[in-house]
């Protein structure tokens, strides 16, 4: 019992949590700046940069905000980490999830969604109207996307569930190793309809362009962390590349899981780079070559484009193709 506690813990703060997430995600968005400096012909920050912001922000001292609700505007960043950590326990990161069970889709769900409401909150609590501002369209544009993100899941779950004669199969741990047996869901033509919208779900989720309308630092300084400063500032910095981890990680378990070897390094390597390549593409080189839309734009385009690829899918799956 004391053993299983501790290798829970061990789980929450080192890996698949807190540590290996922290690390990870400041890697990536630090080879992300370096990728996108290059594509525009800049020479760009070295790799390492996100590590040296995390570190100075946390050296600096935290402003008192006048008019904000200072216990929420405090405890947002960490209702954020606190989602991204526990989300990370339902996914197979190259082993069986920390968190193994037969509902981890559906409470990974409501994590993505809560890790959306630390920043809303957080925007909502501040005087600023800049923040206010863009904590309304973090509302508006999860809603957009959110509704897609339930389709792909049911869609996975649906045609796992029903090749395992299962009905639904709401486990990371079903869906990994039915497609490691019969093979990943992204050379399946049913499901390319299903991973092309997760894919688009990238930018939005993460606060890349062309759907970086959230923070627009041209329009709104910056929205729900315009009067964040220092230590709170650092922690949403680093729950914003944590969120990274969170999302590729998701895809790469539904649609391109890795091999489960016996060197368990291995694994853990192979699937963090499929997860680096899943952002490489959805997210760095959309991010590069496109411009910020509008808040109604980004919301029209997410409720056509990726929620009828996901509803074809989902269709197809559901006629037994």
């Amino acid at each position: 019992m004391l053993m299983e506690i501790l290798t829970k813990l061990l789980n929450v703060l080192i890996f698949p949590g807190f540590l290996y997430t922290a690390l990870v995600g400041l890697l990536f968005y630090g080879i992300h700046m370096k990728i996108m400096a290059k594509i525009q012909r800049r020479i760009g920050p070295p790799v390492s940069q996100p590590y040296k912001d995390f570190a100075k922000l946390m050296l600096k001292n935290t402003l008192e905000i006048e008019g904000a609700t200072d216990w929420l505007f405090k405890l947002a960043p960490f209702i954020m980490i606190a989602a991204i950590v526990a989300s990370m326990m339902f996914i197979p990161v190259g082993m069986p999830a920390a968190l193994a069970g037969a509902g981890g889709i559906i409470v990974l769900l409501y994590l993505i969604a809560a890790s959306a409401i630390g920043v809303i909150l957080g925007g909502s609590a501040s005087s600023s109207p800049y923040s206010v501002v863009g904590a309304s369209r973090e509302l508006a544009l999860m809603l957009s996307y959110d509704i897609s993100l339930i389709i792909v899941f049911i869609t996975v779950a649906l045609k796992t569930g029903i090749a395992l004669n299962t009905t639904v199969a709401f486990s990371f741990d079903d869906i990994v190793k039915y497609q490691l047996a019969h093979g990943a869901f992204i050379t399946n033509w049913v499901m390319i309809p299903a991973f092309l919208a997760i894919m688009m779900i990238i930018p939005a989720n993460l606060g890349l362009p062309p759907f970086d309308v959230v923070e627009a630092e041209t329009e709104i300084a910056g929205g729900p962390m315009v009067e964040y400063s220092g230590k709170n500032l650092g922690y949403f910095y680093l729950a914003n590349t944590m969120k990274i981890v969170v999302l590729t990680s998701v895809i790469v378990a539904l649609f391109i899981p890795s091999p489960i070897t016996g060197n368990v390094y291995i694994n853990v390597l192979s699937f963090t780079i499929k997860a680096w390549l899943v952002y490489f593409i959805g997210g760095t080189l959309v991010a590069a070559v496109t411009g910020r839309r509008r808040i109604d734009q980004a919301v029209r385009f997410y409720l056509t484009v990726p929620l009828s690829l996901s509803l074809l899918s989902f269709i197809l799956v559901l006629a037994g193709f």
